[in-house]
């Protein structure tokens, strides 16, 4: 395994601060992103009014988002449903089996597409495998 496979393409503090222009200007169709401590905090279920805005103005520019995270089903419904994302439960990551199930489910090329997730993760390396931007 390269040190470069762990390393992100991009830096954000936040989910919120993907921009839909400027993902679109880097042809970037969807994004994947983890639940816990990065769509939400493990503590808000009901995320915060920015991630609300985020996730309008993501639908309103036509990008796609799905969440692929490790919980259970029950878990990533209750956390999500309400705010009309797909997801992708039990992900197994580090592997890339979830990665690779999401990209399905979004019916989109790895390069089409943005995984965010926690600082330097096997979320990040399993995502740069399958072709993913980080």
């Amino acid at each position: 395994m390269k040190i470069d496979n762990y390393k992100p393409d991009y830096l954000v503090e936040a989910v919120y601060q993907l921009d839909p222009k400027r993902l679109q200007a880097l042809n970037v169709r969807a994004v994947m992103v983890d639940l816990d401590n990065t769509l939400i905090a493990w503590d808000n279920p009901d995320g915060t009014p920015e991630l609300l805005a985020w996730l309008l103005d993501m639908r309103e520019n036509g990008l796609k988002v799905v969440v692929v995270s490790n919980n259970k089903q029950a878990r990533v419904a209750r956390a999500v449903e309400k705010f009309g994302v797909q997801y992708i439960w039990r992900a197994m990551k580090p592997f890339a089996w979830g990665i690779k199930k999401a990209l399905r489910l979004l019916d989109e090329c790895p390069e089409n597409v943005i995984m965010v997730g926690d600082p330097v993760s096997y979320t990040h390396l399993r995502a740069h495998e399958t072709g993913a931007y980080l």
